[in-house]
């Protein structure tokens, strides 16, 4: 449980550069035509690296992105990390580009509008799908930081196996108490909460607490109450620390 507590014990700082970097990401793919669905780009070419200090090491460490149309069986995103190269036999030239890793996001027809199978462009992604993307992106973007700050200890690849039986049966529980999901599913649930209401006031905690318990509630159950008490006392310590920065503005 002590890496459980160590991955789960992110700095508030960390968590607001990796959404930062989430949308400095889909921001250019949007605004600027020369990115087109199907092909990798670097993330580091997105950024002003400047702009992050926690995260600047990682982000030149060499990741890439790809966004592709889903298949029947693909999941939303998946993060390949280094020893995934030789496994799924993925060209060299990968490697080359991207030492540590690359992420895949994938997307079904509902996100794009006629124009961009005519042009690749991503500024042709429908607007209110967009959010949606986003927070697959920054789980696997999590799953990415993890990797590279525990240089490659703590990795999906490293666990993946300890979710499936030996005939490859999904087992749930095993799936969301590994370490590598219960940091990438927080991080991705408390980007999906307002923790402001319409006149920019701070919400209070509980109804955070119940925004976030409800938006957990496919994983939920199949924690244990240890793990359960962690997230609660992380989604205490990144509220109060939101509620101390706004109260300085």
């Amino acid at each position: 449980m002590l890496v459980r507590e160590s991955i789960l014990n992110e700095t508030y700082e960390s968590y607001s550069e990796l959404k930062k970097l989430t949308d400095d990401i889909f921001v250019n793919l949007i605004k600027n035509s020369k990115y087109k669905i199907d092909k990798f780009y670097n993330i580091n070419e997105f950024v002003n690296i400047e702009d992050y200090k926690i995260l600047r090491d990682f982000i030149n460490a060499g990741v890439g992105l790809i966004l592709i149309e889903k298949e029947k069986n693909d999941p939303n995103g998946s993060y390949y990390d280094k020893s995934l190269y030789h496994s799924q036999n993925e060209p060299e030239k990968l490697y080359d580009l991207f030492p540590l890793g690359f992420i895949v996001i994938y997307f079904t027809e509902k996100y794009l509008t006629e124009k961009t199978y005519l042009t690749g462009d991503f500024k042709a992604f429908h607007e209110h799908e967009i959010n949606e993307i986003k927070n697959t992106m920054i789980h696997e973007l999590q799953h990415a930081f993890d990797d590279y700050r525990s240089k490659g200890k703590y990795s999906p690849s490293n666990e993946i196996l300890a979710s499936y039986k030996t005939d490859g049966k999904w087992i749930p529980k095993k799936y969301f108490r590994t370490n590598h999901e219960l940091s990438a599913y927080f991080v991705s649930i408390i980007d999906n909460i307002k923790f402001f209401d319409d006149n920019n006031k701070i919400k209070d905690f509980n109804t955070i607490r119940v925004s976030f318990s409800n938006m957990a509630f496919g994983m939920w159950g199949f924690l244990t109450p240890k793990i359960q008490k962690m997230y609660m006392r992380k989604l205490s310590q990144y509220y109060y620390k939101i509620k101390e920065q706004h109260e300085k503005e």
